[in-house]
């Protein structure tokens, strides 16, 4: 059996920078990773759906993960390492604040 793989991944890939609402967001993950679970898709669309993936996850750590795993497949995604550096820059400030707040309780 033969899986056209246009529907999902051609929708996922073309429509996922699309409006951002909650339904939609949650539209993408579904598609994204019925793409990710298909036989034969190609590496360049699964580092798609992974990256539209991240896009649409509200949750830095998923958005971590989706963005790792984008990687391995492509280590040239400028994409997926300009927004891995930004969520790992969020989480250095977030260390550096806290870091701060408990040197002033203990001094």
């Amino acid at each position: 059996m033969v899986v056209k793989l246009q529907t999902p991944a051609a929708r996922i890939v073309s429509a996922a920078p699309l409006i951002w609402s909650v339904p939609f967001c949650r539209s993408v993950k579904v598609d994204c990773s019925v793409v990710l679970t298909l036989k034969g898709v190609s590496s360049a669309q699964m580092v798609k759906a992974y990256y539209r993936r991240s896009q649409a996850a509200t949750d830095d750590e998923e958005r971590e993960r989706d963005l790792k795993d984008a990687l391995k497949l492509d280590p040239k995604n400028a994409a997926a390492k300009r927004d891995l550096d930004t969520i790992k820059a969020k989480y250095a400030a977030q260390r550096e604040s806290q870091r701060k707040a408990y040197a002033k309780m203990f001094t």
